[in-house]
């Protein structure tokens, strides 16, 4: 009995199947994992005291106003090399409409 192998490219494998192409083989097709990110609470910030405010940049977002983390900001950029993030926040899509904008 032969051990179980993997089998890469396309082709049969050896029970038959037809097996497509490994996606690795075009970088172009290799998608980044997904990061979910807190926003709330993490990269809008709130409850500190007034006379210790965190470095970071006010954004209105429908007449609400956040304040974003500077630090988060660097960290976002960092991670989006290698994830895809996803935002996870009460926000909804106004996430996807105002954060990329603010991480530039």
């Amino acid at each position: 009995m032969t051990p179980n192998r993997a089998h890469h490219g396309s082709g049969p494998a050896p029970d038959g199947r037809r097996i497509p192409p490994v996606a690795a083989e075009s970088p172009q097709n290799v998608r980044k994992p997904l990061l979910f990110v807190d926003i709330d609470g993490v990269i809008s910030l709130f409850g500190f005291p007034a006379d210790r405010r965190p470095a970071g940049a006010w954004l209105n977002v429908d007449g609400v106003v956040h304040l974003l983390s500077a630090d988060a900001r660097a960290h976002l950029l960092a991670l989006s090399e290698h994830f895809e993030l996803v935002w996870a926040s009460g926000w909804e899509e106004k996430a996807n409409e105002h954060l990329p904008r603010a991480r530039r």
